[in-house]
């Protein structure tokens, strides 16, 4: 159980990354995320 939890948290963590990377584009660019679904 302690390695799904590790897989679990691993995926969270690249997925919020991707987020915030995405979020950090559009501010940079004027954007909002919205424009960009």
């Amino acid at each position: 159980m302690k390695g799904l939890g590790y897989s679990f948290s691993t995926l969270w963590l690249t997925f919020g990354a991707e987020v915030a990377a995405r979020v950090l584009t559009n501010a940079v660019s004027g954007g909002s995320v919205a424009d960009n679904e």
